[in-house]
């Protein structure tokens, strides 16, 4: 595991590092993150909350396939009114492969579609959006509350909407 928590970076550049299993990067100012494919692959955890990544989409986790934790969100009220903050977008769908997750952070990003994405065994899904209140993950954060935190009811949901079409009409 690799902690480089609470430092100033801006780019994190570990292609030219070996085997890489944990980072913790999280609590700076990065807007980059670079990995080698092989790293990407055998990366099991990665706290990168409360950074400044760019407006980028959730693909770029999508190849990591053994992640069992994954933290993007914002959670620094003060880095967040300086306008310092990951500013994740777009879907879920990209993390439909990571079979093996486990835990997920996406609180107060721009992501705000794709929950039916989940993998099964998520255990620990935080969404909120109260430290940033135009975040987009409010629409998510409304859904899995709405389905009291269940995946499986909202899949369901989703994923049926003839029986729920059934359900309406009665």
């Amino acid at each position: 595991m690799l902690n480089c928590n609470n430092n100033q970076l801006t780019t994190l550049d570990l292609t030219n590092s070996g085997k890489l299993e944990g980072l913790r990067c999280g609590d700076n100012y990065l807007e980059y993150l670079a990995l080698s494919p092989l790293q990407t692959k055998q990366l099991t955890y990665l706290y990168a909350e409360n950074n400044n990544f760019l407006s980028q989409d959730c693909s770029v986790f999508g190849k990591s396939v053994n992640l069992r934790e994954l933290k993007i969100g914002n959670h620094n009220q003060i880095k967040i009114n300086q306008g310092v903050y990951n500013r994740f977008t777009g879907s879920l769908e990209p993390l439909q492969n990571l079979g093996k997750l486990e835990y997920l952070d996406i609180s107060s990003t721009d992501i705000d579609d794709g929950l039916e994405y989940l993998p099964e065994n998520i255990k620990v899904f935080s969404c909120e959006a109260d430290k940033r209140k135009q975040a987009k993950v409010k629409v998510i954060q409304e859904d899995w509350e709405c389905f009291n935190h269940d995946l499986k009811k909202y899949k369901d949901f989703v994923n049926k909407p003839d029986d729920n079409q059934k359900l309406l009409d009665q």
